[in-house]
């Protein structure tokens, strides 16, 4: 960016304790935000990493300028939970595994159609990728409660102990990312007057980006639901990439005072309001939290445990210490459906750090509270090589399959 858009240095605030361990670099972007024009707060969450020149899990608040590149090409990325009627005591995770694969094969072309009028979304060229969660650090997974911290609170959520629950993270896909190619081929990392007509198209174009990634979450849903044979209910769905107009009181570091009208941006960064969801990576254990609406992290908490190994290193730095049955296989006896070798490096446990460090420090900020944990029963990434060399078109070659419940 010009020197034009820089502002002097403003204060940042990382929820974390001083014992955390928060990438340098990290610390170094979001201190880089935080100088950016109109900027008049920042901060990080307990998963704060670096990201490709902006910091992930931050939120910052502006006033008169947006900054799009820093929520990046998958816009309305997200978490989105749901109760199902898989009894725990009665469900093998090698069965789930085995009813999930091909949800990465387009969805049925009149079920998408029936998808997009319910929403009220047009049809554009990639609806052939609604209902697939993608690459990368999408997934979709069945958790089993672990341990409840807040009986009344988690009974308010319409969830049952003895039930599994249905966890969806994934965006925009190829809708997000084109949306971005197109801004970024124009302004490239340049802000935009939140007034100014580019401004107000940007926001009205993310709008429609969040919509189809919350239509893209409970297709995902609908489809895991139909190949399990169970029903289910939507209890939350939360994006953490995206901006807001901001209403209400936030504190100006800068210049002392509250600042009443602004935009909050979120770079995997959940709504601190209400229920939200606090992933770990397939092996690890997943929260349930209760915002805090605390205004000194922006009304803001965790999306996830955060990397601290990147992709690039995750092969070199986990292969001597790691097999291959390990990386599909859980320390709670869950299964990974993982056709991609790389993917499975790259998307180790290993590579995050522990969600319960991160909910621990959530909750000393008071960013949010846990609810509940959850352990992973089976967790969904692509289909295993076998299932992705049959011919998608026809079907032939697909196993007979067990079973689900």
């Amino acid at each position: 960016m010009g020197n034009h858009h820089s502002a002097p240095a403003r204060p940042t605030r990382v929820c974390a304790s001083q014992g955390a361990w928060i990438e340098g670099e990290a610390v170094r972007q979001l201190d880089a935000v935080a100088r950016l024009a109109g900027v008049v707060a920042a901060a990080g969450m307990p998963d704060l990493h670096p990201g490709r020149g902006w910091p992930v899990g931050a939120a910052f608040l502006s006033q008169g300028w947006l900054y799009p590149a820093t929520i990046g090409s998958d816009v309305g990325c997200g978490m989105a939970l749901w109760t199902t009627s898989l009894r725990r005591s009665r469900v093998r995770p090698a069965k789930l595994a085995a009813c999930l694969e091909g949800l990465d094969r387009p969805w049925e072309m009149d079920r998408i159609e029936e998808a997009l009028r319910a929403a009220e979304i047009p049809s554009g060229p990639f609806d052939l990728s609604l209902g697939t969660v993608g690459g990368g650090n999408h997934f979709l997974e069945l958790l089993r409660v672990g341990e409840v911290f807040d009986g009344p609170g988690f009974a308010q959520q319409g969830l049952d102990p003895d039930l599994l629950v249905l966890l969806v993270h994934t965006g925009s896909r190829g809708l997000g990312g084109e949306f971005f190619r197109r801004h970024a081929e124009r302004f490239g990392a340049s802000p935009l007057a939140a007034e100014s007509d580019e401004g107000v198209d940007w926001l009205k174009t993310q709008q429609h980006a969040l919509a189809w990634a919350a239509t893209n979450r409970a297709a995902c849903a609908t489809r895991a639901l139909e190949a399990l044979g169970a029903e289910g209910i939507p209890v939350l769905d939360a994006p953490h990439n995206f901006i807001e107009g901001w209403s209400g009181a936030a504190p100006d570091w800068a210049g002392g005072g509250v600042v009443e009208r602004g935009f909050l941006h979120r770079k995997g960064a959940a709504r601190a309001v209400g229920a939200t969801v606090l992933p770990g990576s397939r092996g690890d254990l997943t929260f349930l939290m209760e915002g805090g609406a605390n205004p000194t992290t922006l009304l803001s908490t965790a999306h996830g445990a955060g990397r601290k190994i990147s992709r690039g290193e995750a092969k070199e730095k986990l292969q001597g210490r790691l097999s291959k049955k390990e990386l599909t296989r859980t320390r709670f006896g869950g299964v990974v459906v993982c056709g991609d070798d790389q993917l499975l490096w790259e998307e180790a446990p290993e590579c995050y750090r522990k969600a319960s460090a991160v909910a621990e420090e959530v909750e000393a900020c008071g960013a949010a509270r846990r609810i509940a944990a959850f352990e992973p029963v089976t967790t969904f990434k692509t289909s295993s090589k076998a299932e992705r060399g049959m011919d998608r078109d026809s079907g032939r070659g697909r196993r007979r399959l067990p079973p689900c419940c």
